[in-house]
Parts: C-alpha cells; sequence; structure tokens
C-alpha cells in the first residue's frame, strides 16, 4: 500500500475538512463531491460516515474503493478501504476527533456507533 508523504500530509494538517468523490460503478465517473471531516493518525487519512453504512457515499466508496479527494486546491487519487472496527482503531479514531473538532455540533454524530462502524482509511492510489 502506498503512504502519504510528510509533505502531503502537513498540507493536510491545516484543512477543516476535505471534499471525497468516489467513482461511480463505471470506474471512470467520480460521484458529487461530499465535504467530511477527517483525522490524521499514524500517517493515515481516516473518515467516518455520519449516518453509518447507509450513507450513499461510504457505499460507493466501499463498493469501489476508489475516487479522489480535494484539500485545499489539490486533488489526490485515492484509494477507501473500509477501517477495522476492533475496538483499539475506533477509540484512537474517536479521540482524534474529539481532539480536533470539540466544541463543533457534529462530533457526537461522528463518534457514535453508527459512524464507527463505517470508518474509512484514505490512502493514495496504488500506480
Amino acid at each position: 500500500m502506498n503512504e502519504w508523504s510528510k509533505v502531503v500530509l502537513d498540507n493536510f494538517i491545516h484543512d477543516e475538512t476535505i471534499k471525497i468523490e468516489p467513482f461511480y460503478e463505471d470506474g471512470k465517473t467520480h460521484a458529487t463531491p461530499v465535504t467530511i471531516w477527517f483525522v490524521i493518525i499514524a500517517g493515515r487519512i481516516y473518515i467516518r460516515a455520519y449516518h453509518g453504512h447507509d450513507s450513499k457515499w461510504y457505499q460507493a466508496a466501499v463498493k469501489q474503493g476508489a475516487g479522489q479527494i480535494t484539500a485545499g486546491n489539490q486533488t489526490y487519487q485515492v484509494n477507501f478501504t473500509a477501517a477495522s472496527n476492533n475496538t483499539e482503531m475506533g477509540q484512537r479514531i474517536n479521540q482524534a476527533y474529539h481532539q480536533k473538532y470539540e466544541g463543533q455540533s457534529p462530533l457526537e454524530g461522528m463518534t457514535s456507533p453508527a459512524a464507527i462502524k463505517a470508518a474509512i482509511c484514505i490512502m493514495p492510489k496504488q500506480d
């Protein structure tokens, strides 16, 4: 699996959100961009679906496994992978969300049981 470079991750640090665009079933056309919160843990980008597995973008990202994200004015081709649902990783992601977004109203939903089960790891597309 490709890794994010430190330079790229440093660019993400200052962003509150990213835009994600999973592919449609044709594997070429990107879905409508969805603006979403993200966290970085151990050099990997994680996102969660506020409405859990029922979120359309979550279903497309998991099914297609690829698409693109935009942070600031830079777009990256990426792979989407369902994140491990183990308790330790869920807690680490929760902690990162609390640290980054404390005091913001959607935080409760992003750390809910449904969202915890709908976590995705985003990594740069493999060549």
